[in-house]
Parts: structure tokens; C-alpha cells; sequence
């Protein structure tokens, strides 16, 4: 009984330090600011608008697995549009899907 337990937590153990170590390796390895060009490139393709983001993207990851971005305007592409107002800006916004829920295969998206 005793020795069950034993690897039953050591497997548990385990478990967390696997999702830890994938947490830093994103981290680490994934740099969403090199994503900004190719994120403005396909709302232009999609909407025909232009998007600029000035600010940072980062990850967040408890109590949900998203992205925070800063400082994004969106401008209307219309051939008679000659001001440079933007349709929408937006100083932060952030879209996560809770954590806990994708363990039960549930999206639940909160924010």
C-alpha cells in the first residue's frame, strides 16, 4: 500500500514538474513580438483594415492559458478615408481560456 503510494505521488510529481519545465520552454522559445508583423498581415487579408500594435504581447498562463496585448489601434481601409483616426484602440486587452476546464475537455473562455 505504502509503495503504491509512493509512486503514485512521484508520478504526480512528475506530472507537474513535465508542465513546469513546457510552461519555460514556451516561454523561452515562443517570442510573440515576432508574431506581430504576421498577426497586422492577416487581419489586412481578412478585413482589408489595418492593424498596428505598438505594445508588447506576452503569455499568461494561470488561471488561464492566453495572450495580453498593449497599445493596439485598428484603421478603416476605405479609398475615400483620408484622416488617420483610428476605428478602435485599445491600451490592453487579453484573451485566455481557462485551465482547469481543458483538463475535463471543456473551453471556457472568461476573459
Amino acid at each position: 500500500m505504502v509503495r503504491g503510494l509512493k509512486w503514485l505521488l512521484i508520478l504526480i510529481s512528475g506530472f507537474f514538474a513535465l508542465l513546469v519545465t513546457a510552461a519555460i520552454l514556451v516561454i523561452w522559445l515562443i517570442d510573440l513580438n515576432a508574431l506581430k508583423p504576421r498577426i497586422e498581415a492577416l487581419v489586412h487579408e481578412q478585413t482589408g483594415a489595418h492593424l498596428q500594435i505598438t505594445g508588447e504581447l506576452n503569455w499568461s498562463f494561470y488561471p488561464y492559458i492566453g495572450i495580453e496585448i498593449n497599445q493596439v489601434s485598428l484603421y478603416e481601409n476605405s479609398p475615400g478615408t483620408t484622416h488617420q483616426d483610428p476605428l478602435v484602440s485599445i491600451k490592453q486587452a487579453a484573451a485566455g481560456v481557462a485551465l482547469l476546464p481543458l483538463i475535463r475537455q471543456e473551453i471556457r473562455i472568461n476573459r
